[in-house]
């Protein structure tokens, strides 16, 4: 059950890494405000960037820092926050641009806070650097990570050198490598965060941004490739003729294939292995990964026996779900994070007679709700799995998928 638990990482580590796992620079002195604080107008210097959306792609563009980052289809937004004074004094500290991949392999990150000292002048950005260390040390410990090591370093970003920090850290399933790049901006500190699985991946996350030039926008580059055709896609529906289930997915953004084998089950070249090739040697051929904000939906097939983390061998899609209610309070709990409840149930969907799992995960102060359902037709298994920041969306997501006539298409009411 490798997917499952790597599966769960993602989700957690976008939840964990939102910070950009930098820690606010301790002031010089302590302040106690006698009052609540008071709105005061923004800052006409602060070096916030305007992000726009097109066909699924997203273009970051900062005039203050002189930057800009384009991002493609294989990326999706996490988090966006409007800057907002924090204190009486008009301090700032937000997110401006927070992007995970599909695959949960990689992730960017772009908090800017306000470094103003009460004694007057601003904290350098080496100096805010400097003092950041212990917080990131003290976030990847609470996380449960081992192996930690973070130093101090320097790092050509667009073309100019800054200060950084580059960690490197063991999760509960494989290896995390960070690099922050510290940029300051008149009373601002800019830390932008690259972080993936792949050490070697950080130098071409940071060769995403790019330097303003011509109003703004980056120099014009050539159309992509034709996209590969996705799996079960038609006409904006995702369809399972063989179950006769289906889901719409406009709003839906959908993981490529190669991207899903190497996340769930390290195979790069997942997408040139046939379904009857992966099924033959038991390994799971997911059909769709799906994001739509915080919501995540994984469709797979099985071929019978499955046999589980704990050894024990599933033939049928009761024997399954019941591995799946055994292991996966384990998985969370081997990364430091206790289920709040959970369920073992059956259920119907789209006439369709499921074995189901659900269960509450609350972590960061964000819970976190997942649903698991299994069916089977002639020895293979079909697997809904949703992920959701809540229960309601979650069964709003169940509640779209949609029955399919014998020619495939949406049953008609």
């Amino acid at each position: 059950m490798k997917q499952k638990k790597c599966w769960i990482l993602c989700l957690l580590l976008a939840v964990a890494l939102l910070a950009g796992c930098t820690g606010k620079a301790p002031e010089t002195q302590t302040e106690t405000p006698t009052e609540a604080p008071t709105s005061v107008p923004l800052d006409p210097e602060l070096p916030a960037g305007e992000l726009t959306e097109n066909n699924n792609t997203y273009n970051y563009v900062n005039q203050k820092l002189g930057f800009g980052c384009r991002l493609n289809e294989d990326w999706f937004m996490v988090q966006q926050q409007d800057p907002q004074p924090s204190a009486a004094r008009g301090r700032v500290s937000f997110t401006d641009l927070s992007a995970q991949r599909m695959d949960g392999c990689a992730g960017l990150n772009i908090i800017v806070e306000d470094v103003t000292l009460p004694t007057g002048g601003t904290e350098s950005p080496e100096r805010y650097r400097d003092l950041s260390l212990p917080a990131v040390q003290q976030q990847l410990e609470e996380f449960g990570c081992t192996n930690i090591h973070v130093e101090a370093n320097t790092y050509v970003f667009v073309g100019q050198e800054y200060p950084g920090i580059r960690f490197t850290c063991t999760t509960p399933v494989q290896d995390w490598y960070c690099q922050q790049i510290v940029i300051g901006c008149g009373s601002y500190a800019v830390t932008v965060s690259l972080s993936s699985y792949d050490a070697d991946f950080l130098d071409e996350l940071a060769a995403l941004f790019y330097p303003l030039e011509g109003g703004g926008q980056p120099a014009a580059t050539e159309e992509n490739a034709a996209a590969t055709p996705q799996i079960g896609i038609e006409a904006g529906e995702y369809r399972q003729p063989a179950f006769g289930i289906g889901i719409s997915v406009e709003g839906w953004e959908l993981m490529g294939r190669n991207e899903i084998g190497q996340a769930l089950f390290g195979i790069p070249d997942y997408a040139s292995y046939s379904k009857e090739e992966l099924l033959a040697n038991h390994i799971p051929y997911v059909e769709q990964m799906m994001q739509r904000g915080e919501s995540r939906v994984q469709l797979m097939l099985e071929q019978a026996p499955i046999t589980s983390s704990d050894g024990s061998v599933s033939s049928t899609p009761a024997e399954y779900m019941d591995a799946n209610a055994r292991n996966i309070p384990a998985d969370y709990a081997s990364m430091g994070v206790p289920i709040a409840s959970d369920e073992r149930f059956q259920t119907e969907l789209c006439g369709l007679a499921f074995e189901g799992y659900r269960c509450t995960v609350s972590y960061n102060g964000v819970e976190m709700f997942q649903t698991m359902l299994t069916t089977e037709k002639d020895g293979v298994f079909f697997t809904i799995y949703v992920t959701c920041l809540g229960e309601d969306e979650s069964e709003a997501v169940l509640a779209s998928f949609f029955p399919l006539t014998e020619s495939g298409s949406e049953a008609t009411p």
